[in-house]
């Protein structure tokens, strides 16, 4: 077995003189004697100590890509407008509901100048437009909560 000084194995492995007690000290590699170490096992030693160090830092050095590249994804999705956030959709919902809403309650005036006609139509005009907003706030509550929304409302 052929054994060589403490100087001359860190420079064969590339390794200070200090790190190769560190590593002595750590089980990896053992001595042949004070100052001497075998070679063919120290280098065997050093090697089991790398592939460890790369078999723990793998699944940590991979979720870390993987988090990486999604966030990367979601970021070209957003530019090119595949994924809007919760606010975006929440306040898309919100204003076109809304709108429709106002159109739906000024209906009554632009189509009847006579006062009973023009109650009538304003009650069914108002309780249409409640309807769109109690579906536009169900619709809300299942986009913030991830739920879909069970409970259809037949149209008339």
């Amino acid at each position: 077995m052929t054994a060589l000084d403490t100087r001359t194995i860190a420079r064969l492995i590339d390794v200070t003189p200090r790190r190769l007690q560190q590593l002595a000290h750590g089980g990896w590699i053992e001595p042949a004697g004070r100052g001497q170490w075998p070679l063919v096992p120290t280098v065997q030693g050093y090697l089991r100590f790398l592939r460890s160090r790369i078999g723990a830092e793998k699944p940590s050095a991979a979720a870390l890509h993987d988090a990486k590249a999604q966030e990367i994804e979601q970021r070209l999705r957003r530019q090119d407008r595949d994924l809007v956030t919760m606010a975006e959709a929440a306040g898309t919902i919100t204003e076109v509901g809304g709108l429709f809403e106002e159109a739906i309650r000024r209906l009554p005036r632009r189509i009847s100048k006579g006062s009973r006609e023009r109650q009538r139509l304003a009650a069914i005009c108002e309780s249409e437009a409640d309807r769109l907003a109690s579906r536009n706030r169900q619709t809300l509550a299942a986009l913030k909560t991830g739920r879909a929304d069970d409970e259809t409302e037949e149209e008339d």
